[in-house]
């Protein structure tokens, strides 16, 4: 299948187009890796009626009302990004993806959580292992990931110099200035 491209020649392909490319496929030996029924199609379908995946995401966190700034509000906007480049740009067929399926589980589960809670409560993860259906993950992998590791140190390091210099010529400003009067 061609990709798709914009009226400035990007490849992307919208929420609507991406339906209606979208066709069944059974996925092989997909009991083998998820338990329960395959939910990214109808969650495609369901995305596409409100007008894209990232949309939903935000109209999620508003409604219940998540603060912004929390890591489930970065992750659930990070998968929305990841599920809308692999539809629209990537223009993978979300039916027989799994990565695509464990992605929108993921998704799916967050929102889940929130909305077994009271609004602005701490959400309910007693059913995560279930709803993902994913028994192949394992634990300790950010273990492994050595060289990340030492990137993010690196950076948080920097990161973290520049906001201490940038704090310290704050002082020596308010200094200066309170010595002048």
């Amino acid at each position: 299948m061609l990709a798709a491209l914009d009226l400035a020649g990007r490849q992307y392909c919208d929420w609507r187009g991406l339906i209606g490319r979208m066709f069944p496929v059974t996925i092989r030996d997909f009991g083998h890796w998820f338990k329960g029924p395959s939910i990214t199609g109808d969650l495609m379908r369901k995305w596409e009626r409100l007008g894209g995946v990232l949309t939903q995401v935000r109209e999620f966190l508003r409604i219940q009302n998540v603060p912004e700034e929390s890591a489930h509000a970065h992750e659930m906007k990070v998968l929305g990004m990841a599920i809308e480049l692999a539809t629209t740009v990537d223009q993978v067929n979300p039916e027989g993806c799994y990565f695509l399926e464990l992605l929108a589980r993921r998704l799916s589960l967050l929102q889940h959580a929130y909305e077994s809670c009271s609004k602005g409560g701490a959400p309910d993860f007693t059913c995560a292992d279930v709803w993902l259906g994913c028994e192949g993950m394992e634990q300790g992998q950010a273990s492994q990931m050595s060289e990340q590791k030492v990137y993010v140190a690196k950076e948080m390091e920097r990161q973290a110099s520049i906001t201490k210099e940038v704090r310290k010529a704050k002082e020596e400003q308010r200094l200066a200035s309170e010595r002048e009067e």
